[in-house]
């Protein structure tokens, strides 16, 4: 299951996808994935979402925090 989770000071919207630790992360323009050592994502960050485009996006969230983490790559 995917951990979803928002921080309205940083206005950041993080999915925490696997349990690995991460050691190794991609940055293109808002966006940060962290891999762990078998190149597996492990978490996705977008940054300066607001706390509007937050709730929009919810409805959708629901249905990644349903994934099953194996399956992500």
């Amino acid at each position: 299951m995917v951990k979803i989770g928002y921080d309205k000071e940083a206005r950041v919207l993080s999915f925490r996808i696997g349990r690995g630790k991460s050691v190794d992360s991609d940055v293109e323009d808002s966006v940060v994935i962290d891999r762990d050592k078998k190149g597996r994502i492990v978490n996705v960050e977008i940054m300066d979402i607001s706390i509007d485009e937050f709730r929009k996006a919810q409805p959708h969230m629901r249905k990644i925090a349903h994934l099953d983490p194996a399956e992500v790559r």
